[in-house]
């Protein structure tokens, strides 16, 4: 996988407190966390790789490096990846719909 922001050495790990789910999809799961640094509320998405040939997951480690890059003010930052054998945690920004 490609080393982006999120990976660069000397990054703290956050390791967030899971809170809660927020909810599922096909290929992963979201989850309400704490940041255990800034103590701000987190999304935590739980990729299952097991589920993903080579090409998706190449195509979403491609997604993730676009992520590291964007900082808009509508689209959630992405604050660190972690990666296991089986699954990769993307440590979001928790956004609230104010609808």
């Amino acid at each position: 996988p490609p080393v982006g922001l999120a990976d660069r050495a000397g990054r703290t790990h956050c390791q967030p407190q899971i809170l809660n789910k927020i909810g599922c999809g096909i290929f992963s799961c979201v989850k309400l966390g704490v940041h255990s640094l800034t103590k701000d509320k987190v999304a935590i998405k739980i990729l299952d790789k097991t589920r993903l040939d080579p090409q998706k997951q190449q195509l979403l480690w491609r997604e993730v490096a676009s992520m590291e890059r964007l900082w808009l003010p509508n689209i959630a930052r992405l604050y660190e990846v972690e990666e296991t054998p089986s699954h990769l945690h993307l440590v979001m920004e928790h956004m609230v719909s104010g609808l």
